[in-house]
């Protein structure tokens, strides 16, 4: 009988994240007070939640953007690569442990003519753009909130391990194709066909990530790294007012780099438990309780379901695609 170690991984990542999101709901649910819960719940303000939701919206367009121009491909190509944002999240709400992020890298090459490698490394690099956001923002959070807020050293070694990541990238991008016989031969113990897959991969992951090499193109990605960042900060404030708390933009600040922190993690569908915890770390130092937190969790969650099930949905019934045709192995 075959031995597959790479299917025996994902299992084991699938379920590590069943088991984190389980074990976070469970103690989280045993200290809800549930009449403070629904008391919440009811007094929500409408046309705020409206806002909050167009804003999640714009980021998600803004982000589109930017893929799109990490990729290297003419603005008239946005369509496609907003089609292939918006699956990739309905993707990670139906599929565990982050699929979605793999589910938007095949539906893209359904919408437009990319090779492997240029389309997994600008997908690649393109959430390396909101990761490197979370060391950034936390500076300023310290810098300039650093009285008022609690930054955990988790979120902390987050920040460090994108740090990382984004100058192995830079380091990729510029010397890249000078260290390709080397890397390549440390796969020569594949057969042929391996190696010269890997070979194949390899120049289109680095001829895609080299569009960066423009500085004015790595400014625009770097700039709409930013604006996603903040248009997502500000759509937490705007939920925080449909709440009606009176919470700095520090807490909105803080909530989403817990959130982007959060999201890396191995998780259920959805990321339950994840938001949830963030909630609560996040607000604590503002005073929020316990309970009213997973409140704006729930609701920010809801919104989300409602959001990308609904253009999800709409996308793959205007292009004729199925999910079962996408399906991550």
């Amino acid at each position: 009988m075959k031995f597959n170690n790479n299917h025996v991984f994902k299992k084991i990542f699938i379920l590590s994240g069943f088991i984190i999101s389980c074990i976070l709901i469970i103690v989280i649910l045993s200290f809800v007070d549930w009449q403070l819960f629904f008391i919440t719940i009811q007094h929500l303000q409408p046309l705020w939640l409206l806002l909050f939701a167009i804003l999640l919206v714009f980021g998600v367009f803004i982000r589109s953007l930017r893929w799109n121009l990490i990729a290297g491909y003419d603005i008239k190509k946005l369509k496609q690569f907003w089609n292939a944002v918006n699956l990739g999240y309905l993707g990670n709400l139906i599929y565990p442990a982050r699929a979605g992020e793999i589910l938007r890298i095949v539906a893209l090459k359904k919408f437009i003519p990319i090779s492997e490698g240029c389309a997994l490394s600008s997908a690649i690099i393109d959430r390396l753009f909101d990761g490197i956001m979370i060391p950034i923002f936390l500076f300023i959070l310290i810098e300039y909130f650093g009285k008022t807020v609690e930054i955990p050293n988790l979120v902390r070694i987050f920040a460090l391990f994108f740090v990382g990541i984004s100058i192995f990238v830079i380091f990729f991008i510029v010397w890249g194709k000078g260290i390709e016989k080397s890397v390549i031969r440390c796969f020569s113990w594949l057969p042929s066909k391996g190696s010269e897959k890997i070979s194949l991969w390899y120049n289109e992951a680095h001829e895609g990530a080299s569009t960066l090499k423009n500085p004015r193109r790595l400014f625009n990605a770097f700039s709409l790294s930013f604006l996603s960042f903040f248009s997502d900060s500000l759509a937490y404030y705007a939920l925080f007012l449909a709440f009606g708390w009176s919470l700095s933009f520090s807490a909105a600040l803080l909530f989403c780099v817990f959130i982007f922190a959060g999201s890396t993690l191995p998780s259920t569908p959805g990321y339950f438990g994840i938001y949830q915890v963030a909630c609560i770390l996040a607000f604590r130092p503002f005073g929020i309780p316990d309970t009213a937190s997973v409140a704006y969790s729930l609701v920010l969650q809801c919104i989300a379901y409602t959001i990308f099930l609904t253009i999800g949905g709409l996308i793959i019934y205007t292009t004729r695609l199925s999910i079962r045709s996408m399906k991550v192995n």
